[in-house]
Order: structure tokens, then C-alpha cells, then sequence
């Protein structure tokens, strides 16, 4: 029986990007703008050929790749969307990268967060027989045209935001590597089980209870993003923070209001604050009204 195992790796320093696991599913904790490769490994005991498929956010990335009849443990390498084949010269891909996910005001609406299919990697895997040869004077396969299809959907007014994925594929820089086309025609013989990864921000996952800063393994994964932020949430107890602790603001529109706030039609008072749990249901928010808290600085100097 064969197996294949696939890691997702940052391609500008090399680290793995380790997958959590939670209710039977595996999470890779990223953050927009980082590009990455995947890698699959197969550990063949069948000695038969095997076909490695990477489709991400639903869009296959372009091309396969065979995995020959030698048994033992082989690895192969996604490096992006193929953008152009080549038999004589380097092929050009577009290296996959992380971007954030902002559907529009006219996104389609959908209920479920599986509807959305951004935030999603799977590799499968059939065990093959070869069964004949193309014309190797035409391509294999067409350019990877990546847009935004999979993040066109929206969950209703008034369902938990982080519920949606945050983050989506897009195409990064661009890369030439020389690869080797396989025109040979196989057929499959049976399937071994996919690998299904998804991936999301620390803060998604946070507010989804995925991420749990209680355990060591988290709190490493918190430390090594590039948010002081989740830094700090990710430190040791008892560990001293190695920079000054700063008031964050968080602007939840993007231009302040004009004269005074008014929740349920009576305008706020001086000493009062408008607050509001967005956490509490998928309803739509509830804006409550609370007194603000005096603080005393002392007697003045």
C-alpha cells in the first residue's frame, strides 16, 4: 500500500508551514503576501506508477506530476500556476501566494462557509498504469488563469465575519524551472485517500478557537508570525515581552462620524460608550450603551 504525505513551505525562507489539526480537519496558520511551494512526498510499496494532482482554492494548478514504479520514498515539487510549457528551455509558473480574501459589496451571498472555496488545498493521488503516448509536438496543458472566483462569495449580513476564510491563492512572482513533460497516456488503476489542508490568518483561527494560545505548540506558531501582537499572545508565561507594550486603536469604518453617536435613536452623552460584542451571535450586532469608567490620575501637580 502506498502512501503520500505534502508540506507547505514558505518559499522565501524555507520554513514549513506546520498544519494544526481540529475536528478532523488540518489548518495551515499564514498571513497574506507570503509565497509558497507544496511538496509530496510518496512512499510506494506497490511498485507501480503513481499521478500527483495540487488543485488550490478549487483551480488546478496546470499539471501533474508521476511519481515512477520504484519502490521506496520519492518527492515531488508544485512550484506555482504553469503560465508556459517548454520541451527545450526553462517552463514559466507563477509561484502560488497567499492573499487576502475581500469579497465585494456584490459578491454572491451563500449560508454556509463551505461555499466559499477559497482557503483550500487538496493533493490526490491515483495509482496508474501507462496505456499509450500523446503527440508530443502539442502541449500538455494551458495557462493557469488565476482570478477571483473562489473568494465571489459572501456569508449573510449578520453571521460571524471570521466564519469566512481571510485569506486567498493568488499568483506571485514568476518562475522558470526546467521540467521534464511526461507525454505518456496513463490510466488509473485505484485512488489512495487525498490530503485536504486548509489555510487562514492567526486571527481567524483565534476567533474560531482553532488556534489556542494554552498550548506550547500554538504559542510557538503565534511567536513566529510577524504581528507583534500575536507575538505577545504567544509568549511563555512568565516571559517578559522584548518590546515596549503600545495602545493599538482598531477604526471599524473608515471615516469617523459626525456629531454625537446615536444607538437606538437617543444620542450618546459625554461620559457614555457604545459597545458591542461582535462575537456574541450570528444575529445581526446589538449596540448597547455603558456609562464610561472614571479613572483617577491622582492630584494634580
Amino acid at each position: 500500500m502506498s502512501r503520500i504525505t505534502c508540506e507547505i513551505v514558505n518559499k522565501q525562507t524555507g520554513e514549513v508551514l506546520h498544519p494544526l489539526s481540529h475536528q478532523g480537519q488540518k489548518y495551515i496558520v499564514t498571513e497574506a503576501g507570503t509565497e509558497f511551494k507544496v511538496n509530496v512526498r510518496l512512499d510506494n510499496h506497490t511498485g507501480k506508477e503513481h499521478k500527483i494532482y495540487l488543485t488550490i482554492d478549487g483551480v488546478d494548478v496546470g499539471y501533474s506530476k508521476i511519481m515512477y514504479g520504484t519502490s521506496g520514498v520519492s518527492d515531488a515539487t508544485f512550484e506555482g500556476y504553469l503560465q508556459q510549457q517548454a520541451n527545450n528551455a526553462p517552463s514559466l509558473y507563477r509561484a502560488f501566494k497567499f492573499g487576502a480574501c475581500k469579497p465585494s459589496e456584490d459578491a454572491a451571498t451563500v449560508d454556509h462557509p463551505d461555499e466559499i472555496k477559497a482557503g483550500r488545498t487538496e493533493v490526490t493521488c491515483d495509482v496508474v498504469v501507462p496505456t499509450g503516448c500523446r503527440d508530443t509536438s502539442q502541449p500538455l496543458a494551458q495557462p493557469v488563469v488565476v482570478g477571483d472566483a473562489a473568494a465571489r462569495k459572501k456569508l449573510p449580513e449578520g453571521k460571524k465575519w471570521f466564519l469566512a476564510p481571510g485569506l486567498k491563492a493568488e499568483a506571485g512572482s514568476t518562475v522558470a524551472s526546467t521540467t521534464n513533460w511526461n507525454y505518456t497516456i496513463y490510466t488509473p488503476l485505484s485512488s489512495l485517500t487525498p490530503i485536504k489542508l486548509r489555510y487562514d490568518t492567526a486571527d481567524n483561527l483565534l476567533l474560531r478557537k482553532i488556534l489556542n494560545p494554552s498550548k506550547p505548540e500554538h504559542r510557538a506558531i503565534l511567536r513566529a508570525t510577524r504581528d507583534q501582537r500575536l507575538v505577545r499572545l504567544g509568549q511563555e508565561p512568565g516571559e517578559a515581552s522584548s518590546r515596549h507594550t503600545t495602545a493599538e486603536t482598531v477604526d471599524l469604518v473608515e471615516q469617523a462620524p459626525v456629531g454625537p453617536l446615536v444607538v437606538d435613536g437617543r444620542a450618546l452623552g459625554a461620559d457614555e460608550a457604545a459597545v458591542c460584542d461582535l462575537c456574541d451571535s450570528d444575529d445581526e450586532p446589538r449596540w448597547q450603551v455603558q456609562k464610561k469608567q472614571a479613572v483617577d490620575l491622582g492630584p494634580e501637580l
